[in-house]
């Protein structure tokens, strides 16, 4: 009896975790709630970055878009803010947050309900949440202070809608005119070339070596159809693959940073998420040792998690996080020169947040120089091939016509 009670009681949890030197361990472990598991990992001196309840096939996680998640935290906020109890927070809340919780909130107040914290029932309802921002609600909620967590969290979540937005809104244009291109070419390929090809045939004229040229090409690209796209295939595959482990990701994203243009691009935008989630868990009340594996996993790049990870090590050591920063290269130039001059100056926050906005205006402003750039190739490229095709299949016709004549 009792083992059955205890399997049922009992919940797996995949997690990641920091220990004090820095270290960065994964692993699952049984406990009865999030809460008692992320108890268990302080016990062995690992500080939790992220941890998930591996979910039965009955159950599944909730995707919420940073935007909403954004909303979400600010209209919790207002009603904390109105002195209303944490338990009565949803039934308050509810018909003004996104529609995207609304799923999880029965959840959310079942296990608020049984004394659990808003972060862990968040997160236990489904919710898919950044570890920096389950670190900013926990640090709040140990520092007695909630209400300024979820407006951090929501600030957080905004910015990072915004540098999205903004991101995606320059690549709208080049994406759909490559799309177009592509469509042209293959209908140029798959269509208009191979039955000209069939007329001039049919008419046993001789053809130009601009025409004999583009029917070549067309015949080779459509014979090459079938094996790019198994070995696209396969690239897919290897790269899904390779992203499942740890070390996988870390090498992968480690070559995309040595990328020129992009890599930088990628590190810009590391960087800056980065930076703000510091910020946010330094206000919080988090040491800056706590702090980094939390705001590095905020990061997005497995490298740049990595790097930052042996900078806590060193900062731990007793080197100056700027001098640290710098040693890793885990940060662009211009956001370790700020935050070593907030080091030095004690307003180490406050930079970091003013590192974060130019890091994310560079990174837009560089996108949009590079979607300048594309653009006009993209429709020269077209146009090259539209008229280099339409001049040689017109020479045909002039020579047909010539020789009749």
């Amino acid at each position: 009896m009792s083992t059955s009670a205890h399997a049922t009681d009992t919940q797996n949890f995949r997690y990641r975790a920091a220990s004090r030197d820095g270290a960065v361990a994964e692993g699952v472990i049984v406990a009865a709630s999030r809460a008692r598991a992320i108890e268990a990992l302080r016990a062995r001196e690992q500080w939790p970055i992220e941890i998930e309840a591996i979910q039965s096939r009955s159950s599944q996680s909730i995707r919420v878009s940073v935007a909403d998640l954004g909303a979400g935290f600010r209209v919790l906020a207002t009603i904390l803010d109105a002195h209303v109890p944490v338990g009565r927070i949803l039934s308050v809340a509810a018909p003004s947050l996104p529609a995207s919780w609304q799923s999880a909130l029965p959840r959310v107040a079942a296990t608020l309900e049984s004394g659990e914290p808003l972060s862990a029932s968040l997160s236990r309802a489904g919710l898919r949440m950044p570890p920096s921002i389950l670190g900013l609600l926990g640090a709040g909620e140990a520092a007695g202070d909630l209400s300024g967590a979820l407006r951090r969290s929501a600030e957080l979540a905004e910015n990072a809608a915004q540098t999205r937005s903004a991101i995606l809104s320059a690549l709208a244009y080049p994406v759909l005119l490559l799309a177009a291109s592509g469509g042209v070419v293959g209908l140029l390929v798959t269509v208009v070339i191979p039955r000209f090809a069939e007329v001039l045939t049919n008419l046993g004229q001789e053809l130009p070596p601009s025409t004999i040229l583009v029917l070549s090409v067309a015949s080779f690209l459509r014979a090459a159809v079938v094996p790019v796209g198994v070995l696209t295939a396969l690239g897919v595959a290897l790269v899904f693959a390779t992203l499942r482990t740890a070390d996988g990701r870390a090498r992968l994203h480690e070559l995309l940073l040595s990328m020129p243009v992009l890599g930088a691009l990628r590190h810009g935008i590391a960087t800056a998420r980065f930076t703000a989630a510091l910020a946010a868990l330094l206000d919080s009340g988090m040491t800056v040792a706590r702090a980094i594996p939390f705001a590095a996993a905020a990061s997005g790049d497995a490298a740049v998690e990595r790097r930052l990870t042996s900078a806590r090590r060193k900062v731990v050591e007793g080197e100056t996080i700027a001098r640290a920063l710098a040693q890793t290269r885990a940060l662009t130039d211009s956001a370790t020169r700020l935050i070593g001059a907030g080091e030095a100056g004690g307003a180490l926050a406050a930079l970091l947040r003013h590192a974060s906005t130019l890091e994310s205006e560079g990174a837009t402003a560089k996108t949009k120089r590079i979607m300048r750039v594309l653009e006009p190739a993209l429709i020269l490229l077209l146009g090259g091939v539209v008229s280099s095709v339409a001049v040689a299949l017109l020479q045909a016709v002039y020579s047909v016509r010539a020789d009749r004549l």
